[in-house]
């Protein structure tokens, strides 16, 4: 990918990017998916999970009116022409933490296209950064049901 394309993103998406990480129970990707979906009009939760949840259930994201489109075992492959942008990707960690809770949903990405993610890491600024390195880690992809 080129630097064009991220400057493209960087640019579209700048009021998101260099966000500080507020200590949310919950990471700093709920809260930058909640403002995301608020601002951009695209989804509407109801209230910030970072802020109540540690995981992110499956509960919440089906009555918020998102459905799994792909559900993957940590470590497993899959073709990333299947996510569409403004899916949601959500993310374990299992095998970069094995003293954690295997199979907790502890992070989450906003895939805006071009192999791009939007995020926020904890203790760290929301930023962009390519997919790939990534599609191991992913658990669900998320998309708004129409």
């Amino acid at each position: 990918m080129s630097d064009k394309l991220m400057q493209k993103y960087s640019e579209e998406y700048a009021e998101f990017l260099g966000r500080e990480w507020g200590g949310q129970r919950g990471g700093g990707c709920f809260n930058l998916l909640f403002e995301f979906g608020r601002k951009t009009g695209y989804h509407e939760c109801a209230e910030d999970y970072s802020l109540n949840f540690k995981d992110f259930l499956r509960n919440i994201w089906e009555l918020e009116g998102w459905t799994s489109v792909l559900e993957s075992e940590e470590g497993e492959d899959f073709d990333k022409t299947i996510i569409e942008k403004y899916d949601v990707l959500v993310m374990s960690f299992d095998n970069l933490e094995p003293n954690r809770r295997a199979g907790r949903l502890k992070h989450s990405a906003i895939y805006l296209g071009d192999s791009i993610l939007l995020h926020q890491k904890a203790y760290d600024v929301s930023r962009l950064e390519y997919v790939d390195s990534y599609i191991p880690y992913i658990r669900h992809i998320l998309r708004k049901n129409e």
